[in-house]
């Protein structure tokens, strides 16, 4: 079993590699330090490593070991992190949830950090210290980059994240290799666990680890490892840039309902991100909007285009008013589902409060081709280009229009009741508008008459009515 004193020597090594932001971090603690730990290579070294680090100062070291159910290995894993923890005199928190098989990654780490969390707030500590090393960076980043990330995610892990209900969490590792610390415990003749699985691309995580990285590595003849490392920290360095932008311009974020934007006006699109991104995660982190929905909403904070709204999902509007306000706006009652009327199509969908939503796209096809016969008029409507910057509300008393076909301007009251639509359904259909009022198109109708296609024509913008259920 581990002998801490011999062992001592080797770990007090390793922390002196510890990232100087997060060394800053544990050196400010005022409470006790939480570490994660699985048993893992990783998560053995940080234990031993902090242990040496803290074991002359007066900050308290708690490890913490959860079992998500999914391994029968996990509960003879914990029993090895117990052991080490009498070893080296660490009290040990331990924790489970039986969760049922197969969840993805997303899941299960959701409630590991949930039970974390609720630890952290137990004990009154001041710091989560967890595993994560250069290697973590190199995925995490790759991940990223598929997903379409910007610098903050190719800035992740950070050494040191604050949360905004006061968590601190700490990842001294992330400027070391795994070799390094699988490195120092068979120096220090330390064993640790290993998670077969973690051998099997199963994911996209493994799949990145096991395959794809040694590939890339042996044909270019690069360690990647080393150049994410450098990346990740350019990028932090990017993020502290955009932060200390985002400050100079006094900004209050403090209220959960919105905040006064004027100050955004041409200001460039990256300090407008970072600004939303401030707020957003601040108050409403656990639900995060579209991609489309937030490049839409930095575009009109930069543009300064008030009276603009973007659709963040079923019964959620952002709108920046007449005034400046960025505003979060929720409704789920019928006659309020669209008090804020703008919607630039080309930006993403808009989500209507009963789950149904409207998309545009611009079609083009060859000469001679008509791909706009037939189309339904219940879910779509082609029409000819006239911008993509529409008005979308509710049907109101006098609204009239001539949809294509029909002899003239009839009142859409009188369409209703030919058509036999219901009287609770007419109050929920969209009515969309151009920006000076004009109809173009009601869900189980054609569209406007003066927005009919000829045949000549080879490009069409198509809106796209979508409900989860039939309606005409």
């Amino acid at each position: 079993m581990l002998e801490w004193p011999e062992a001592c020597a080797v770990f007090q090594r390793l922390s002196g590699a510890f990232d100087p932001a997060a060394k800053a971090q544990l050196l400010a603690s005022t409470g006790p330090v939480l570490v994660g730990c699985s048993g893992g290579a990783d998560s053995i070294a940080l234990l031993l490593a902090l242990k040496a680090f803290l074991e002359d100062r007066s900050i308290a070291l708690v490890a913490a070991c959860f079992d998500h159910g999914q391994r029968e290995e996990a509960a003879e894993e914990g029993a090895y992190v117990a052991d080490v923890c009498a070893a080296i005199g660490v009290p040990l928190r331990r924790g489970s949830a039986g969760l049922r098989p197969g969840l993805g990654e997303a899941a299960l780490r959701q409630a590991r950090y949930a039970w974390l969390g609720s630890l952290y707030r137990e004990l009154g500590a001041t710091a989560l210290c967890l595993g994560h090393h250069a290697n973590d960076v190199l995925e995490t980043q790759l991940l990223a980059l598929v997903s379409g990330s910007g610098p903050g995610g190719l800035a992740s892990p950070r050494p040191v994240k604050l949360f905004p209900d006061g968590q601190v969490r700490v990842r001294p590792l992330v400027n070391l290799q795994r070799t390094e610390l699988v490195g120092a415990l068979r120096e220090a003749g330390v064993r640790w666990c290993e998670d077969a699985s973690n051998a099997e691309p199963c994911n996209s995580r493994n799949w990145m680890r096991c395959e794809w990285i040694p590939a890339a590595e042996a044909q270019l003849g690069r360690n990647l490892v080393a150049a994410a490392r450098r990346t990740r920290r350019l990028m932090e360095e990017s993020e502290d840039a955009l932060d200390f932008a985002v400050a100079g311009l006094g900004l209050d974020l403090a209220a959960s309902g919105g905040f006064m934007a004027a100050g955004l006006r041409g200001q460039p699109l990256a300090v407008c991100r970072r600004a939303f991104h401030a707020w957003w995660f601040r108050h409403h982190g656990e639900r995060l909007p579209s991609a489309e929905a937030v490049d839409q909403t930095v575009a009109i904070l930069s543009g300064g285009r008030n009276g603009s709204t973007v659709s963040t999902g079923p019964g959620q509007w952002l709108v920046l008013d007449e005034a400046g306000w960025l505003l979060l706006r929720e409704t789920v009652a019928p006659a309020q589902w669209y008090p804020f009327r703008i919607w630039v199509g080309a930006s993403g969908p808009l989500f209507l409060p009963d789950g149904a939503s409207l998309s545009l796209e611009n079609r083009l096809w060859e000469t001679g081709e008509r791909p706009y016969l037939g189309a339904d008029p219940g879910r779509e409507a082609w029409i000819a280009d006239q911008g993509e910057r529409f008005v979308v509300r509710l049907w109101e008393a006098g609204d009239r229009y001539r949809p294509i076909g029909a002899p003239g301007r009839r009142k859409l009251q009188d369409l209703f009741t030919d058509r036999a639509i219901a009287k609770p359904l007419r109050h929920r259909l969209p009515v969309i508008t151009s920006p000076d009022g004009e109809i173009v198109w009601v869900p189980g109708f054609a569209p406007a008459h003066s927005l009919a296609l000829t045949p000549c024509c080879n490009s069409a913008l198509r809106l796209t009515y979508h409900h989860p259920c039939p309606r005409f």
